[in-house]
């Protein structure tokens, strides 16, 4: 028994080109009749029912052609919809994002202004009270230190948190990243690579960790080095941070460089304690930090995310490690738009 084969429904172009080979059959026919021998009669027969047949195929093929042209006009409006609804989206989370950047940033900064405020006027009141017990001839020695440890302590406490206020400041206006401030040029990756890590070799030298760098030599790219400056130090300073716990034996951080086609990987990894699985997903978040309260504001990656995806038109993976630490991986275009 024969295989039944479904019907596949026709497109309009498809019945444009069968009523064209059909016309064109109808036609040859004609010229067939024409030249082969017959009676008038038989003839005009012949001529007549071919000319209503082409007509018939002619009005069916007018009106296919004009249900194709109403279809396209429906497609070209649908898209033109699905385009508009799709700004429409990315514009709506931008503002969502914007929304949970501008609260995070209110957070952050309202704990440490809201301690220097707090000690600020703790001295306030200490000076008030001094000026009382020195008209009054009544401050002794005791109250007079007391006062300058006071003082001292509270002014303390208030340059450290308004520092981090400044600090906080200085990280978000870098999560603001955009091209306005940066200008191209033609680099050679790898001198880029070691001359950003030899600025940050204090920092290594501290933390007695040992920089690797496995870097392809001769790839020159027309980017922005800035951005690619500040992605290098962005992770070696998770690194040390978060990476590798005090008691941490022969702390090693890797850099590797390498050419896909069009565009460059860079791969940045490390042999510490890595990312617990349950935040991974988060990482890139602003404000995300698992050391809250110890000095991290949680936006050393998002600023790095940025950097990668919009300046450098790029992508950034995390990829964790089978043996041990962090992984991640960026890839970006040799020349970059914009």
């Amino acid at each position: 028994m024969p295989t039944l084969i479904p019907d596949i429904p026709e497109t309009q172009e498809h019945k444009i080109e069968r009523l064209k080979k059909i016309i064109q059959v109808l036609m040859d026919r004609a010229e067939h009749s024409l030249n082969s021998e017959g009676s008038d009669f038989s003839l005009f027969q012949t001529t007549v029912t071919l000319e209503e047949k082409v007509r018939q195929r002619t009005r069916e093929l007018h009106d296919a052609m004009d249900q194709l042209a109403l279809a396209n006009k429906q497609l070209d409006t649908s898209l033109t919809e699905l385009k508009k609804t799709q700004n429409q989206l990315v514009e709506s989370r931008k503002m969502a994002a914007l929304g949970g950047l501008v609260a995070g940033v209110a957070h952050e900064i309202n704990t440490p202004a809201g301690i220097a405020v707090t000690a600020a006027s703790l001295i306030g009141e200490e000076i008030k009270e001094l000026r009382l017990l020195l008209q009054e001839e009544k401050l002794s020695r005791t109250r007079l230190d007391e006062f300058l440890n006071t003082i001292g302590d509270s002014n303390t406490l208030t340059l450290r948190n308004l520092q981090r206020v400044s600090r906080l400041v200085k990280d978000f206006k870098e999560v603001a990243v955009n091209q306005s401030n940066m200008e191209k040029h033609t680099i050679r990756l790898d001198q880029l690579i070691r001359n950003t890590c030899q600025f940050l070799q204090p920092n290594l030298t501290d933390k007695q960790t040992r920089l690797n760098l496995n870097l392809e030599k001769g790839v020159y790219a027309h980017t922005y080095s800035i951005a690619i400056e500040q992605i290098i130090t962005n992770l070696i300073t998770n690194s040390l941070e978060h990476g590798f716990q005090p008691e941490h034996l022969q702390p090693a951080i890797t850099i590797e460089s390498r050419t896909d086609n069009n565009n460059i990987q860079l791969i940045f990894s490390d042999n510490g304690q890595g990312i617990a699985e349950e935040i991974r997903e988060r990482i890139f978040e602003p404000f995300y930090t698992t050391r809250r309260g110890q000095g991290g504001t949680g936006l050393g990656l998002h600023i790095t995310y940025n950097l990668v995806t919009e300046i450098l038109q790029g992508q950034i993976e995390y990829q964790p490690d089978s043996k041990s630490g962090a992984r991640f991986c960026i890839c970006f275009p040799f020349e970059s738009s914009g």
